[in-house]
């Protein structure tokens, strides 16, 4: 199968470094058990949706190393979960962490992990969703608008989307200072070393590695604003909420007033990705 080069660059990123890969998949399996990682990425809203449904069908469109897919269907044992990616890494990653999350903790979960190319309409035949979730992942697609009117064809009438991307405003702030430092000819360890200091998440080496590969060294990367996503949807979908980091946009026609907030967090050295959360739901 032929892709575009984008394409063809974010996959060979992915397999050299896939994001939020750690050494051991035993430690995530011990997080992914620890952490209530459906509650602290997805709203409320959301959960309620699908704690209403008996035997909910969720996909995670671009699911990386697989911890939210396994987590829900930790969380929700009726559910049938779908985690699709396009990299063969993320696929492996996602394979390795649930078989150890099974070992563990003797889990009987319905998820299952499927490589799959969100541009390709045709690769996408599923029975109808009635969740697509997708956090941090289509903004890094050669064609955004086309990835995200894709995910939201899996969903039955009704069904929801719930879509993380990169704010073009509040993003703003941490690229321009990355952006000037790689033009004063910073070096990689150097920019790694100024990352940490901004992120300190995670005390896993392999993980932060990916973080800050994912952050300061992506090959594509696109912002968007919430409008922006909305206007595409519209004749598919009904806007239900929006937030920046838990917070939501008071109006949508205020979103250019994030730079400002993205550029505060930065002057306190207050590590911010500059992301924004939509859902939407299924009209037809």
């Amino acid at each position: 199968m032929k892709i575009d080069k984008v394409t063809q660059k974010v996959y060979d990123f992915y397999q050299e470094c896939q994001f939020n890969e750690a050494d051991d998949g035993h430690q995530d399996s011990i997080k992914i058990e620890k952490l209530s990682l459906v509650t602290h990425q997805l709203p409320r809203l959301t959960t309620n949706f699908i704690e209403s449904l008996k035997e909910p069908k969720i996909i995670e469109a671009g699911c990386g190393v697989g911890w939210l897919s396994i987590s829900l269907a930790k969380k929700y044992p009726k559910a049938n979960v779908i985690g699709i990616d396009y990299s063969d890494r993320a696929i492996l990653m996602a394979n390795r962490t649930l078989k150890a999350n099974r070992t563990a903790y003797s889990s009987n979960m319905n998820v299952s992990f499927i490589k799959k190319n969100l541009l390709l309409a045709d690769e996408l035949k599923f029975d109808a969703a009635d969740v697509v979730i997708s956090i941090g992942v289509l903004h890094h697609t050669s064609d955004f608008k086309l990835a995200l009117l894709n995910c939201a064809k899996l969903l039955r009438p009704g069904g929801i989307l719930f879509v993380s991307l990169y704010h073009k405003f509040r993003r703003l702030p941490f690229l321009e200072y990355f952006e000037r430092l790689k033009a004063k000819g910073i070096n990689e360890n150097e920019l790694r070393n100024i990352y940490f200091s901004l992120d300190r998440r995670s005390d896993d080496p392999s993980r932060m590695e990916s973080w800050f590969r994912d952050q300061v060294l992506h090959p594509h990367e696109s912002q968007h604003t919430v409008a922006e996503t909305c206007e595409i949807l519209d004749s598919l979908m009904q806007h239900n909420f929006n937030s920046i980091s838990g917070t939501k946009i008071p109006k949508i026609d205020s979103e250019m007033m994030q730079y400002m907030v993205g550029e505060s967090n930065l002057k306190k050295s207050v590590y911010d990705p500059g992301m924004f959360y939509v859902q939407l739901t299924r009209r037809i």
